[in-house]
């Protein structure tokens, strides 16, 4: 049996002189990670006349990283993000071919993001682009525009426009190749970059082409005549198509027919004006001449692009609409709802504005669009605010809500005008004037009788009709009932006109209450001065139907009306003027922020009823006399603006309904 071997103890000087060799090796192995890894070489550029030094970036494989115990693990991490990004930009690059460098030079660098826009912020340390960085600052505190400096939104970078076109350096800097984005350098870096020899050149290579092309004096001017000839071609044939759809959505004239080719029978208004045009018009010839010899596979004729183009109008048209509402700020709010064809409930909207910036001040209703709703009481309120963020409109500058008399629109616990007010109490409901107007004044008596008389089941109700019809003393052909419809008559017209006129789009509510006020002066007046002549028509009425114009010899009693305190007129003093700029400076409030400060109202009005010229006595006269001097009188000025902007009477969302019923009855 073999003996157990026993452990040889090494002794100290043996691990030292092992210690010390492991450390040479690793000595001499410094530095050799860098055959395995990928080294990328940053160039000098020359700001000021200084040079600045090369610097290097090195990356590589985990497994490498592993091997150099010197390396910090979070920095080799953040350098293969560097590579494998830098990677995938080189092979992102393309060349761009002369005839690409001269179409972005034509079209330059593009708009710039408007201010207040929101520039993404990196992940470490949250900085992120400014529009500062569009301008330079030259020494002699003369600022220059950058604009060169172009922001991608897609890379979230910059980039230098014209040294990205122009540059041939295989070592340009980050602003010419894969853009930049350290946000924290970033003044040095532009500084250097537009101080450069190359972006210099660039920029010197960009001008001259720019000033060729303007002049049309490039090398390939033959072939950019060319270009130029058929890109005109082009924009000629799609003005037309553009100009002929507006013209038929005008009219109200279908576009497709049976069929959707040229020169066939039943094909359409579209398709049948396209060929008139070609028959006079020599770019619509030779337009369908291309299409059909086989020259042209495109023509923009087809039912799709006709669609294409209607949205496209829409479009611009809504934000031509937008731009004006927001330019006023302040706006109202103009709603109605009604079931379609379908049976689907339809609400539209109408916005309501002053628009300022003419040469005159204009009030304006805008049809936006039509909603279909499914809850008619509270969900409308939602429906409306889903819409106005929709179209970037702020439900803080609503000033005015108009619907008709619905309890689910104007209830003042739960519907629509509660919620309203509640999330914004400066929107000012105000009942429709005509919806008020007509529940007032126009029921057809006589005809409702005749109508229960002849179709009524009913013995007694068929009775009691026909008795008042036709009864002598009660009756529609009664002395008093012909002196009814005559006074009747005169009134109804009266209301009828008033009401017309409040249905007007620049109606405003100081005019509308001028209306009301004339209505009842002329109710008034009527009492005194027209009675007489009502009896004598009702007279010759009543003759001529042989009935004796005579009233019931049985009297009535006699209901007197209560006088009320305030039936009286008060002329207006500056102490009651006082107080109503005081209240409406308080009606204007929401939170700690006023539209108007009331003291400064009424100095403001105090003179303004001194220097107003005579002429000018409506309230959109007075406002074009406050915009020649908004500065004299800003709280009027806005006051003015306000009071325009709330609505009187919903007839233009009445008026959408019409075109509703158009659209979804022909399609």
């Amino acid at each position: 049996m073999s003996p157990v071997p026993t452990r040889k103890h090494i002794p100290g000087s043996v691990k030292r002189e092992r210690k010390k060799k492991d450390k040479e090796f690793n000595k001499s192995q410094q530095g050799s990670i860098l055959r395995f890894v990928k080294r990328t070489k940053i160039a000098s550029e020359k700001s000021d006349g200084i040079e600045h030094p090369q610097k290097f970036v090195d990356g590589g494989s985990d497994e490498n990283m592993a091997d150099c115990g010197d390396m910090n693990e979070s920095e080799d991490e953040f350098v293969n993000e560097k590579e494998d990004e830098n990677a995938q930009d080189d092979e992102n690059v393309e060349e761009i071919d002369q005839q690409q460098r001269d179409f972005l030079v034509e079209k330059g660098p593009g708009p710039r993001q408007e201010i207040g826009y929101q520039f993404p912020r990196d992940k470490i340390g949250g900085r992120h682009f400014s529009h500062s960085y569009y301008t330079r600052e030259l020494r002699n505190g003369e600022k220059q525009d950058r604009r060169w400096l172009v922001f991608s939104k897609t890379l979230k970078k910059v980039f230098c426009f014209c040294c990205k076109l122009f540059s041939k350096d295989d070592n340009a800097s980050q602003l010419a190749s894969k853009g930049l984005k350290d946000w924290k350098n970033i003044l040095g870096s532009l500084n250097r970059h537009e101080t450069s020899y190359s972006h210099v050149l660039c920029m010197s290579q960009w001008m001259e082409l720019d000033m060729r092309l303007n002049k049309n004096q490039t090398i390939d001017k033959h072939v950019q005549d060319e270009l130029n000839k058929e890109r005109s071609h082009w924009k000629d044939v799609l003005l037309r198509i553009f100009s002929l759809v507006k013209t038929l959505a005008k009219q109200n004239l279908a576009f497709r027919g049976s069929n959707e080719k040229i020169s066939a029978d039943g094909n359409g208004n579209f398709l049948s004006f396209i060929e008139m045009l070609s028959e006079w018009e020599p770019v619509m010839r030779e337009h369908l001449r291309r299409f059909e010899d086989g020259e042209s596979r495109h023509h923009y004729l087809s039912n799709k692009i006709q669609n294409e183009v209607i949205a496209m109008l829409a479009n611009e048209i809504k934000d031509l609409i937008i731009k004006k509402i927001k330019r006023a700020k302040y706006f109202s709010v103009i709603l109605d709802c009604t079931p379609d064809v379908s049976h689907h409930e339809q609400m539209t909207l109408i916005i309501r504005c002053v628009d300022i910036l003419e040469d005159s001040a204009k009030v304006e209703e805008f049809f936006l669009t039509f909603l279909k709703v499914d809850d008619t009481s509270g969900g409308l309120f939602r429906e409306i605010q889903d819409v106005l963020v929709a179209l970037v409109l702020r439900i803080d500058n609503v000033r005015g809500q108009g619907y008709d008399n619905g309890s689910n629109m104007k209830g003042i616990h739960k519907r629509v005008q509660k919620r309203f007010i509640d999330v914004n109490p400066r929107a000012f409901y105000t009942p429709c004037g005509c919806h008020s107007l007509n529940l007032a004044l126009s029921p057809k008596i006589r005809d409702a009788l005749i109508y229960i008389a002849e179709t009524s089941d009913d013995p007694e109700a068929q009775s009691d009709a026909e008795c008042l019809a036709t009864s002598e003393t009660h009756g529609i052909g009664s002395y008093e009932f012909l002196l009814s419809m005559v006074i009747w008559y005169d009134l109804l017209s009266a209301v009828n006109s008033v009401s017309k006129n409040l249905q007007s789009e620049d109606m405003n509510i100081d005019s509308a209450i001028a209306q009301l006020n004339g209505l009842i002066s002329y109710f008034q007046k009527f009492r005194e001065t027209s009675f007489e002549r009502a009896k004598s028509e009702a007279i010759l009425l009543s003759e001529s139907m042989d009935n004796e114009a005579v009233f019931p010899t049985k009297a009535k009693r006699v209901i007197r009306r209560k006088n009320h305190f305030d039936e009286d007129s008060e002329r207006a003093n500056e102490d009651n003027l006082m107080v109503s700029c005081t209240n409406l400076e308080t009606y204007l409030k929401h939170g700690n922020h006023s539209d108007v400060d009331g003291s400064g109202l009424f100095f403001e009005l105090k003179v303004l009823r001194q220097t107003l010229p005579r002429d000018c006595k409506r309230p959109i006269e007075v406002l074009n006399f406050l915009k020649t001097k908004e500065q004299g009188y800003p709280n009027s000025w806005i006051a003015y603006r306000i009071l325009l902007t709330i609505p009187v009477s919903v007839a233009s969302a009445e008026r959408s309904f019409s075109k509703l019923k158009l659209i979804k009855s022909y399609l």
